[in-house]
C-alpha cells in the first residue's frame, strides 16, 4: 500500500473518529464566542442593576451575601466596580454545610441584594444555565474529567491530522502550483458529491493555519499539565507553577477579612510599581490565603503573558508575588497566548468574530467528512451488491 494511501485511509477514520467531538467543540465555540452578549441579552440580572449609590467594601458585600445565604461562603470576588452592574460573585457551601444548589451569586454592589444566582455548567436548557452548559459542552462534551480527557486528546489527534490533511491536497506531479490552486477552489456546476468534496478541502486549506492555532490551544485548555507544559519544555524554559500554600501551624493573627487582604495587596502592588487596577480576588479555603489579580476586568483585554498575581496569607498577612511579567519566559508567554488565541480576545470584537466563523467552520469539516464516508460506503455497498447479482463475486 502507498504512502498516499495509508494517508488517506487514516485521515478518513480519524476524521469519522473525531466528528462528534469536532461537532460539538465547533458549534459550541462559535456560540461562546460572544457568551457574554448571549448571557446578557438571556439574563439582564446577571449584568444590570439600578445604581443605588456608594458600593459595598468588599467585607461588607461578603457579609451582606452570606447573611442572606447562610450556607453559603463568598470565595471569589471581582474588585472593580462598575456602575450600572451587579457584582458577580462565587460561592461554596462552608464546612459541615449541605451543598449548594448554585455557585454563581449576582450582587446588588450598593445594598448587597441578591438579584441572581445559579450553578455554572448545569444541564438545562433554562435561559440562565444554557450559555455555561454549552461551554461546558465545548470543554468537556459535559462529562467532567472523562470528557475533558477525550476533548484533550481529541484536540491532539486532530492537531496531528491537520497536518496529513495538507499533505492529501498537495498535487503528485507537475506542474504544481496550477494542480494546486484547484484545491483551493469549490466547483458548484459539477454535482453535488464534488460539491461537498471541494467544501471540505477547500474550507480546510483556507484556514488552516487558524485550525491549527485551535487544536493547540485545545490541548492547552483540556491537558495543560498532563501533555501542554511538557511539550513546551522541549523547546524552552517554563517557569515553575506556584505551588499551592501550606496553612503555617501557628498564625500570628486571626484571618483576614476581604477588606484587609485587598489592602495590603495594593500596597504591594504599589511598592512593586505595578500599572492598571485591581481585578479580582480569590479566597483558597484549604490554604488559606486569598489570590490577588492586578488586572483588566474587560473580557477583551489581553496581557499576553502580562498578569501580575499576588498570594496573601489570611494567617500570617504576608504577602508573596505569584506572577510577575519580568520574570516570565518566552515559553511562559507562548502558553498564556493559548487562552486568548483560542477565544479570541486577541482582536477585540474582530477576533472573536473570526474565532465563531472558525468554529462553525470546524462543525462544517466534520459534518462534510462524515457526509462523503458514509456516500462512499453507499457506493461500495451498491457496487458490490451489484457484481453479487450478476455472478461476478464470491458470496463465500
Amino acid at each position: 500500500m502507498r504512502v498516499r494511501q495509508i494517508l488517506v485511509l487514516l485521515h478518513r477514520y480519524v476524521g469519522l473518529a473525531l466528528a462528534v467531538p469536532l461537532i460539538v467543540a465547533g458549534l459550541g465555540g462559535a456560540v461562546i464566542a460572544f457568551q457574554q452578549e448571549i448571557d446578557a441579552a438571556l439574563n439582564p440580572a446577571f449584568h444590570r442593576v439600578a445604581d443605588h449609590g456608594p458600593a459595598l467594601t468588599p467585607s461588607a458585600l461578603a457579609a451582606r451575601i452570606e447573611a442572606q445565604v447562610p450556607d453559603a461562603e463568598v470565595v471569589f470576588m471581582p474588585l472593580d466596580r462598575q456602575a450600572g452592574r451587579p457584582v458577580r460573585t462565587y460561592v461554596k457551601a462552608r464546612e459541615g454545610a449541605p451543598p449548594l444548589a448554585f455557585d454563581e451569586v449576582a450582587a446588588d454592589p450598593a445594598t448587597g441584594t441578591i438579584v441572581g444566582q445559579r450553578l455554572w455548567g448545569k444541564a438545562s436548557l433554562a435561559p440562565e444555565d444554557i450559555v455555561s452548559f454549552i461551554y461546558r459542552l465545548h470543554l468537556s462534551l459535559a462529562l467532567g474529567d472523562v470528557g475533558t480527557w477525550i476533548m484533550g486528546v481529541a484536540a491532539v489527534i486532530w492537531l496531528l491530522d491537520n497536518f496529513v490533511a495538507l499533505a492529501l491536497t498537495l498535487p503528485r506531479r507537475w506542474p504544481w502550483w496550477p494542480r494546486w490552486a484547484k484545491a483551493w477552489r469549490v466547483k458548484t456546476s459539477a454535482g453535488t458529491h464534488r460539491t461537498v468534496f471541494d467544501v471540505h478541502r477547500a474550507g480546510g486549506l483556507w484556514p488552516w493555519l487558524l485550525l491549527l492555532i485551535v487544536a493547540c490551544s485545545s490541548i492547552q485548555m483540556n491537558l495543560p499539565e498532563q501533555v501542554f507544559r511538557p511539550a513546551v519544555a522541549w523547546f524552552a524554559p517554563l517557569s515553575p507553577v506556584p505551588s499551592p500554600a501550606v496553612p503555617p501551624s501557628e498564625p500570628t493573627q486571626e484571618r483576614l477579612g476581604w477588606d484587609e487582604a485587598v489592602k495590603k495587596a495594593k500596597a504591594e502592588a504599589i511598592r512593586l510599581g505595578w500599572p492598571g487596577t485591581s481585578g479580582w480576588m480569590q479566597w483558597d479555603r484549604e490554604g488559606q490565603t486569598y489570590r490577588y489579580c492586578h488586572c483588566s476586568l474587560d473580557p477583551d483585554d489581553v496581557d499576553f503573558g502580562a498578569r501580575r498575581e499576588l498570594r496573601v496569607d489570611s494567617r500570617t498577612a504576608d504577602v508573596a508575588v505569584l506572577r510577575e511579567p519580568s520574570r516570565r519566559t518566552a515559553a511562559d508567554v507562548f502558553v498564556d497566548l493559548q487562552y486568548p488565541l483560542h477565544t479570541g480576545r486577541w482582536g477585540g470584537l474582530a477576533g472573536r468574530i473570526v474565532v465563531c466563523v472558525i468554529g462553525l467552520a470546524v462543525a462544517v469539516l466534520a459534518i462534510s467528512g462524515v457526509w462523503l464516508f458514509v456516500r462512499r460506503r453507499r457506493v461500495q455497498v451498491a457496487e458490490s451488491t451489484g457484481r453479487l447479482r450478476e455472478g461476478r463475486v464470491d458470496p463465500a
